[in-house]
C-alpha cells in the first residue's frame, strides 16, 4: 500500500448561483418550459439563444445542459457557467424528433 501513489484534485466549491441555475434548468427540464438565455462562447462572443432543455450532465468540471436550439433548429450543449441570463419562457410540445434518447443516439453514432 506504501508504494501505490494516491492523486486527488480538489473540485471548485458549488456556488449558491451555481446551485440555482442548476434548480432553475432542471425545473425547465421536467416542466416543458424554454429557457430565453444569453450565452457566452469559448471565443466570449454573446448569442441570444431559446431552448428547449431536455436534461443535465456534468462532466467532473462543469455542468452542461443539452437543448433543442430553436436559433440553431438542432441539438446543442451549453455550459451553465457560460450561460449570463436564463428566464423561462412558454411551456413547449415535446416534439418526438427532438429527445434527449435520439440526441444520446446520435452523439453516440458519432464515436
Amino acid at each position: 500500500a506504501a508504494r501505490v501513489p494516491v492523486h486527488a484534485v480538489a473540485r471548485p466549491a458549488m456556488t449558491d448561483a451555481l446551485r440555482a441555475r442548476i434548480d432553475q434548468v432542471q425545473q425547465a427540464v421536467d416542466s416543458l418550459t424554454r429557457l430565453d438565455v444569453t450565452y457566452r462562447g469559448d471565443t466570449g462572443a454573446q448569442t441570444e439563444r431559446i431552448l428547449r432543455p431536455l436534461g443535465l450532465f456534468f462532466w467532473g468540471e462543469v455542468w452542461t445542459l443539452v437543448a433543442w436550439c430553436e436559433l440553431r433548429n438542432d441539438f446543442r450543449m451549453f455550459r451553465l457557467d457560460r450561460i449570463t441570463r436564463c428566464d423561462p419562457g412558454g411551456v413547449f410540445r415535446p416534439d418526438p424528433q427532438q429527445t434527449l434518447r435520439i440526441f444520446l443516439a446520435r452523439e453516440t453514432g458519432r464515436h
